[in-house]
Parts: C-alpha cells; sequence; structure tokens
C-alpha cells in the first residue's frame, strides 16, 4: 500500500493590480512517498508537483499507526526536528 505526505509551502500572491484581495496559493514543497520505490504520479497530481521534491522512503506505515507515529516518521523523513 502506497501513502504519500504532502508538505506545503503556502504563498501569497496578489489577485488584481489594487491590491484589494490576495488569495493563498498552496504549493507543494515536498513530497514523502512510503511504500512503494517505484511510485509514479497520476496527471492530476503531477499538475501540483511544480518544484516539489520527492523523496521514497524505505519506512513502512501501517494502518494501526496514530497519527503522532506518522508525524513523527515524517519529522524523522525531513530531517527537521
Amino acid at each position: 500500500m502506497t501513502f504519500k505526505v504532502w508538505i506545503l509551502n503556502s504563498d501569497t500572491r496578489e489577485r488584481s493590480s489594487r491590491a484589494v484581495e490576495s488569495e493563498i496559493l498552496l504549493t507543494p514543497k515536498q513530497v514523502i512517498v512510503y511504500g512503494n520505490p517505484d511510485y509514479e504520479f497520476s496527471e492530476e497530481e503531477s499538475v501540483f508537483m511544480d518544484n516539489a521534491v520527492v523523496t521514497h522512503s524505505p519506512v513502512q506505515i501501517h494502518k494501526d499507526d496514530s497519527i503522532e507515529q506518522l508525524k513523527k516518521k515524517s519529522v524523522n523523513e525531513t530531517g527537521a526536528n
């Protein structure tokens, strides 16, 4: 089973020249793929992948992993502590 963790990078851009409104665009900064080293992204996913770093992790994600365990595995994978 393949799991993907998308780490987003928020970018605020002006919608109009008058800068009355702005929108927040969420683009992936990094995508961690767990469970399938040969995973290929679909066309729909590829649209959002501009400059994202894709990491294929050897770590396994299990169905009974808690959110805390998923967070720890993802933080360890990114190297952030």
